[in-house]
């Protein structure tokens, strides 16, 4: 996707992907055994891909740097938000309009939101780069880059915070109910709790970066003693 992006520019492959999410997320509802369930929601997940990773880059390319966190700040906290409602409306909602129903109701959304996003022109154009590296120079900017030390740390973390966010959404459902008794909507309820204040705090937090700094972060402290005490209580309670 980001080698498309240098291609064609930021805008068309962020629709292309919204409309990839839209076709194939309307198509699984319509499947009706596990394996293609399971191929349907890697396709839309590869289909979508180009969202996540190029939205950033064009908020570099139109926001200045000492705004740029306080952006960054409402794109990931709008995707807590986005998780955490869709958790809870879909556990509210599938009694109601079964599991079909809620994969159509998230394909009209996106159609919706595309809608939206064209006639109101939300996405801005960036002009096509006229040198596109090729894949070869691409991938050796990527050894590059692997070859500094701060570029293996900061890959590191990142790789390792999507590895303990999986490992929470895989088994936190599990846990609460075999721990809590909590069936579908409670689970979805409880999500709340991540999504709600990721999409209140995020802009507010990098908001303080771009103000003091990125490497001032008092909340990897709290975040830390906040996990802490929550396995304390755990162990307390156990």
């Amino acid at each position: 996707m980001a080698c498309g992006a240098g291609s064609v520019g930021r805008r068309p492959v962020i629709l292309g992907s919204l409309i990839a999410f839209i076709v194939l997320t309307a198509a699984t509802a319509f499947v009706n055994t596990a394996t293609a369930f399971i191929g349907m929601r890697l396709l839309s997940a590869i289909g979508a891909s180009g969202v996540v990773p190029i939205s950033p880059a064009l908020i570099g390319d139109r926001v200045p740097f000492r705004r740029r966190g306080y952006a960054l700040g409402w794109l990931f906290g709008g995707m807590a938000g986005g998780i955490a409602v869709g958790a809870a409306g879909g556990a509210l909602g599938e009694p109601i309009l079964g599991w079909s129903g809620l994969f159509l109701v998230a394909s009209g959304s996106g159609l919706l939101l595309l809608a939206i996003a064209l006639v109101a022109r939300l996405l801005p154009a960036t002009p096509r780069p006229t040198n596109v590296p090729p894949l070869r120079a691409v991938a050796t900017g990527y050894v590059n880059l692997f070859s500094i030390p701060r570029g293996r740390r900061t890959y590191g973390y990142v790789l390792i915070n999507a590895m303990l966010q999986s490992g929470i959404y895989t088994w936190l459902g599990v846990y609460l109910t075999q721990r809590f008794g909590l069936g579908d909507a409670g689970i979805g309820l409880t999500l709340l709790g991540y999504g709600i204040p990721g999409l209140l705090l995020g802009p507010v937090i990098r908001r303080l970066a771009d103000r003091y700094g990125r490497f001032h972060r008092p909340c990897v402290c709290l975040d830390a003693t906040v996990g802490l005490s929550l396995r304390a209580a755990h162990s307390r309670s156990g």
